[in-house]
């Protein structure tokens, strides 16, 4: 295809953004296009990915990515021995859920659930165009009825244009705070794997009883107590609410749901930094002792995903709320007080322990457990000294992972802000 530039009468004009460079303030506006002018024009082109299925590549390996539909790690699906580009492209997710991504060139393939689009033009900046896109794609929602087909998005999205030296401008820009953004994202890689390891060492493995890593006070303090859970803790029974019956604005009673467990909740659950609903109009059908104080575990009894299934917080504050275990929880109290609290949760987060809560998941579809199968899970605990140590050392690694996890949000957030206001936002109707 060879580009060309087009004439005033098959563009509009008039379009500023909120915010420019200085040096642009005075340069006039934007001109404007959709997808489908710019395509028909010879600017641009639109396609989409072939069938490239997990068989395909094991029968090939290779090391060339392969890009599919995901959000995670780049939306790479694996490593291939063949390729479809050696190009600059612009890639997405068709199915929705995903981004758009600017492709640097290297070898690389697609799937047929992704599009790509390929700059002919030299007036256009990949990467200032992949970037325009993520703003416009982050106000639609695509599903599994609505795709983000290339016959889709020609048709609806508007793009505008300004010089070639501003849109490099905003591309160094976004890419220099993109770059920050990946930085940051390994740090909080990189704690999150410091701590799995430490808590591989920290807990005795399945079938041993004593930790690989003890604090040195701890060395000879001998082999940790085998209990079943049942005989550290009982099992309080729970109530179930779905979602329509809570509210965020007032009441007398907050509910701890199981898919806050899975996505939200800290570990240790403290009343004053989660958002925690109440229950609307059954403050009086409680009895007291459902309440939960430090110290209790509330396990999420239910997930599509094998590896979430009992994912478990323990309550460390709940002030002066009163706060209950609701849909789909198993809410479990100690018997004789032989926990520390903060300790807890990570027990309950300990492979040894992890492992065996899986095997006692039932279900199809959707997985659960019950709290007698729960009660049979084989814990290992030290002294209280040694509990509270580990409890310390992990919390304090948590902590460092919560700040890092919030300064990149902030810097997510940023990066949303500014382009919002780099760039004019028009989808078509």
């Amino acid at each position: 295809l060879v580009w060309r530039r087009m004439n005033v009468s098959e563009h509009k004009q008039g379009v500023v953004p909120r915010l420019r460079f200085p040096e642009f303030r005075d340069a006039g506006p934007w001109e404007k296009h959709s997808l489908a002018d710019l395509e028909n024009n010879g600017w641009i082109e639109l396609g989409r990915g072939q069938v490239i299925s997990q068989i395909d590549i094991k029968e090939h390996p290779g090391p060339y990515p392969v890009y599919s539909s995901s959000t995670k790690n780049d939306g790479l699906m694996g490593k291939y021995g063949r390729f479809m580009f050696d190009e600059e492209l612009i890639t997405w997710s068709i199915d929705g859920g995903g981004d758009f991504f600017y492709r640097p060139k290297h070898k690389f393939s697609v799937t047929n659930v992704c599009g790509y689009l390929r700059v002919y033009s030299s007036l256009l900046n990949n990467r200032f165009i992949a970037f325009q896109l993520q703003t416009l794609h982050a106000s639609l929602t695509f599903d599994y009825q609505f795709k983000a087909h290339p016959s889709v998005i020609r048709k609806l999205y508007t793009i505008h244009v300004p010089s070639l030296l501003e849109q490099q401008k905003i591309a160094d820009c976004l890419s220099s705070l993109d770059e920050l953004i990946q930085l940051e994202t390994q740090k909080l890689d990189a704690l999150k794997a410091h701590k799995k390891g430490l808590m591989q060492q920290l807990f005795p493995r399945e079938g041993e009883t004593t930790p690989r890593l003890r604090f040195p006070e701890f060395r000879d303090a001998g082999p940790w107590e085998v209990k079943r859970l049942g005989e550290v803790y009982r099992l309080i029974p729970t109530k179930s609410f779905s979602r329509e019956r809570l509210t965020y604005n007032s009441g007398a009673v907050r509910n701890i749901h199981y898919g806050d467990i899975h996505t939200k909740y800290h570990a240790l659950f403290d009343i004053e930094r989660e958002r925690v609903p109440f229950i609307v109009g059954l403050e009086n059908e409680f009895e007291d002792d459902c309440y939960c104080v430090p110290g209790d575990i509330v396990f999420a009894d239910a997930s599509e995903d094998l590896a979430d299934i009992g994912k478990a917080i323990e309550v460390v504050n709940v002030g002066s709320e009163k706060v209950v275990a609701g849909l789909h929880t198993l809410h479990a109290r100690q018997l004789a007080n032989n926990l520390v609290v903060g300790f807890g949760c990570y027990l309950f987060q300990a492979d040894s322990v992890r492992d065996q809560i899986r095997k006692q998941a039932q279900g199809a579809k959707v997985l659960g457990i019950s709290a007698s199968r729960l009660k049979l899970v084989r814990l290992l605990l030290p002294e209280k000294e040694e509990q509270q140590k580990i409890a310390d050392c992990l919390s304090s690694l948590d902590e460092l992972i919560t700040l890092q996890a919030q300064k990149l949000d902030a810097l997510k957030a940023h990066k949303k802000g500014l382009m919002q206001q780099l760039f004019p936002q028009e989808i078509s109707a």
